[in-house]
C-alpha cells in the first residue's frame, strides 16, 4: 500500500488531485470538476491518464476500479 501511495504522490498535481478525490475520498464523479475547477472532460481525461500511469507500474490498483 505504501508503494501505491508513493506512486500517487509522484503523479502530476492535477492528476493526483483527481485520483485522490475520486478514488481515495470517493467523491462523486460529477462533483470533482467543481472542486478542482476544471471541465468535466478535463477531469475525466486526467483520471484516465493517472489510472493508466498507475496501472503501468503493476501496483495494486483495486482501489481505482
Amino acid at each position: 500500500m505504501a508503494r501505491f501511495l508513493d506512486a500517487i504522490a509522484r503523479l502530476p498535481q492535477d492528476q493526483m488531485d483527481v485520483i485522490v478525490l475520486r478514488h481515495l475520498c470517493d467523491v462523486h464523479p460529477d462533483a470533482v470538476p467543481g472542486i478542482v475547477g476544471l471541465t468535466p472532460a478535463m477531469t475525466h481525461s486526467l483520471d484516465r491518464y493517472a489510472r493508466g500511469a498507475l496501472n503501468g507500474l503493476n501496483l495494486p490498483t483495486d482501489t481505482l476500479e
